[in-house]
């Protein structure tokens, strides 16, 4: 769903992290031959997840997605060769929803981009988007680390990739952990290159999996660099915020000015 329009649709479509192979999601719609609205799938897949750590059940898994008392989607979570079948309704999973608690449309964007990859220092790479990273001693569990990017990332999907980016602080309410995105020095860049919600989503893509390729879930500060200029921090903690001016603080799918 990298980069697609937030607005659009799209058809059945499956996803594996490289490197963690075990694990895929299917997004699927309703029927065969029939579209789901990229919004909703990426609000599913979220949600999907979010149901799971809140019940600490991390098993396979399909939800069926309803939207407004129309069901609209089926997420899946299962080994590579299990295969869904479209067109069933299971009440035991099923993820509801208002409009008042729907992902706002705003234009185009897209969930993760898996490019890139890590080196063998505190570093992630991209083609041009390096992380730096600095680990407190705060430890953070793997659901609480997960489930706060994950949110992070559904809220950054809302937005035209391009679009450079409002600070903001993503938590989830079952969760203690946070993650602000700031701009570096508190300032936003008057010249190229910008921090926008492109840089955003590769880096709620890279700092899980750089977690994992550690080891290590704790609090941890990044900086973020495009083309070798920092434009951007994150800072993904437990309890307190970090700054003060850090934009609007989301909550779930809601956001609180």
């Amino acid at each position: 769903m990298a980069f697609n329009d937030f607005n659009g649709s799209m058809e059945l479509e499956s996803f594996q992290f490289p490197g963690y192979t075990d694990v895929r999601i299917i997004v699927a719609p309703v029927r065969p031959h029939i579209f789901i609205e990229r919004r909703y799938a990426v609000w599913g897949v979220y949600q999907g997840i979010y149901a799971m750590a809140e019940r600490n059940s991390f098993v396979e898994a399909f939800f069926y997605l309803k939207w407004e008392g129309v069901f609209v989607g089926i997420v899946s979570y299962s080994a590579p060769q299990a295969t869904l079948t479209v067109g069933r309704s299971d009440t035991e999973n099923l993820l509801t929803a208002r409009s008042e608690t729907a992902p706002t449309l705003n234009s185009t964007t897209g969930l993760t981009d898996v490019r890139g990859g890590s080196d063998a220092s505190n570093t992630s790479n991209d083609d041009r988007l390096k992380l730096y990273y600095s680990f407190g001693n705060t430890h953070l569990s793997i659901a609480e680390a997960i489930i706060t990017v994950i949110g992070a990332l559904s809220h950054a999907a809302e937005f035209d990739i391009l679009q450079q980016i409002t600070p903001f602080t993503s938590y989830q309410d079952d969760f203690d952990a946070k993650i602000q995105f700031v701009f570096h020095h508190g300032r936003p860049r008057t010249t190229p290159p910008f921090l926008t919600y492109r840089w955003i989503s590769k880096a709620l893509e890279q700092i899980p999996r750089e977690m994992f390729r550690l080891r290590r879930f704790d609090e941890v500060t990044v900086l973020m660099k495009v083309d070798g200029v920092s434009v951007g921090e994150a800072f993904l903690t437990k309890g307190v915020l970090v700054s003060a001016a850090s934009g609007p603080t989301i909550s779930k799918d809601r956001v609180q000015y």
